[in-house]
């Protein structure tokens, strides 16, 4: 059922690219959404305790600029966290950050919206943080750092000649599992 989700939603935004115009020139935008991180148990293995295949719903927040040029062709940077509900003390505590570095392209067409994929290199650290809460002993901590790649795919909607919006799909097989976040960008070119 998951992967029907997915597909239905990256068969949507293929649909609605047909007919747009890509905008040129540097962009800069910051985007939030929700995600689904899953950790393997071999994540941490210097950690004093395990982790069992952990999965779970993240809050997901981005900070991008790039530069798209006029053939579509597009250079991204952008920092990506994710993180986890922490109500009370009484959970866990999982971050991941992420520094984003890609290229991309954008499908011209003659409307508003256009469609675009992106992909690149990802180096992020994931850190682990026990609750507190029924803890008996010292609070555990975890922390692993890696490279991998990345891949976006999305649509982007003009607002005017200066602003857009964009909604995508994120998805990387980092070493410790895989993540997956659907996002709503809000940005400028200039």
């Amino acid at each position: 059922m998951n992967r029907l989700r997915h597909f239905t939603l990256v068969a949507a935004l293929t649909f609605c690219t047909i007919g747009a115009t890509a905008q040129e020139g540097f962009y800069l935008g910051i985007a939030i959404g929700a995600g689904d991180l899953d950790i393997d148990q071999s994540s941490f293995p210097n950690a004093n305790f395990v982790i069992d295949d952990l999965s779970g719903d993240m809050v997901v927040g981005e900070v991008s600029a790039g530069y798209q040029f006029q053939n579509n062709f597009t250079v991204d940077v952008g920092f990506e966290g994710y993180s986890s509900f922490d109500i009370f003390l009484v959970s866990d505590v999982i971050d991941l950050s992420t520094i984003r570095v890609g290229g991309g392209y954008h499908f011209p067409s003659a409307g508003r919206i256009s469609g675009f994929v992106k992909a690149g290199v990802s180096f992020w650290e994931l850190d682990f943080k026990e609750s507190i809460f029924l803890n008996p002993g010292p609070e555990e901590t975890a922390s692993r750092d890696g490279t991998d790649l990345y891949l976006q795919l999305g649509a982007e909607i003009q607002i005017g000649s200066t602003f857009a919006t964009r909604i995508s799909y994120d998805v990387s097989n980092p070493d410790f599992g895989d993540t997956r976040a659907v996002k709503v960008w809000f940005g400028g070119y200039f």
